[in-house]
């Protein structure tokens, strides 16, 4: 088998599934020639959305600058990094969507607290 087609079967099987998210951001830059928006995290990175049926582009030209909450469905690359959220909802953020400010996490990359490696205790105790 060549080495291209099993470098793509290989990053094919480290892609992570469509997760469902929340995120808030700021609302960058709203594209004139594709149903696309750029959010801005409090990280200072920048996460593509692309805005689902019913989302009119007109009507984000009141909420562009402002803190955003969107819901939808994040894809992600293999590395784990959002490549993009398709957009079922965004509306302008209360203070209460504060809670979904951090960029959301594969939820792979969530792990319980069980089995996360334990301390050692230290010389002091």
């Amino acid at each position: 088998m060549p080495a291209d087609t099993l470098t793509q079967e290989a990053l094919t099987q480290d892609t992570l599934h469509p997760q469902a998210v929340r995120f808030t951001g700021w609302l960058d830059t709203i594209s004139a020639s594709s149903p696309t928006v750029l959010l801005t995290a409090d990280s200072g990175e920048s996460v593509l959305a692309r805005l689902g049926v019913g989302i009119d582009p007109e009507q984000l030209r009141a909420i562009w600058s402002h803190r955003v909450l969107i819901t939808g469905m994040a894809h992600y690359r293999p590395s784990g990094a959002i490549q993009q959220i398709v957009v079922d909802g965004l509306h302008r953020a209360d203070p209460k969507d504060e809670l979904f400010s951090c960029l959301p996490l594969p939820a792979s990359a969530c792990q319980p607290a069980a089995a996360l490696p334990s301390q050692a205790p230290s010389a002091a105790e």
